[in-house]
């Protein structure tokens, strides 16, 4: 084997674990979730705490509707895209309304 070969061998094993790293990141999405953990959360009937306790900690809580209570966004990675899924709470602190949607602020035009 030539002094070349042999001095191209060990860039190219650590230029493929470079790309590898790359193609196994996972993002700033969150922990992977699936719909089956989703379709836990009952609207009526599932409560914040027990949210938390399925899910953790949302990525983001806030008030998204004047008549509505606090909403709650898990973003997570869906067939091939980003998603999120909201969780809006009543007043009482019960799950009144959920949702599951492309997340357009991740694509390339940031939602525009």
């Amino acid at each position: 084997m030539s002094a070349f070969v042999r001095g191209l061998v060990p860039a190219l094993l650590t230029l493929l674990l470079a790309c590898v790293g790359c193609a196994t990141s996972g993002g700033d999405a969150g922990p992977a979730r699936s719909a089956v953990e989703f379709a836990k959360v009952v609207s009526g009937k599932t409560t914040q705490a027990e949210v938390r306790a399925m899910l953790g900690t949302p990525a983001r809580a806030h008030q998204y509707r004047a008549e509505a209570g606090e909403t709650w966004e898990y973003p997570y990675y869906g067939n091939y895209e980003r998603r999120i899924f909201w969780i809006e709470f009543s007043a009482s602190k019960v799950v009144s309304r959920t949702d599951d949607t492309s997340d357009f602020y991740a694509g390339k035009y940031k939602g525009w």
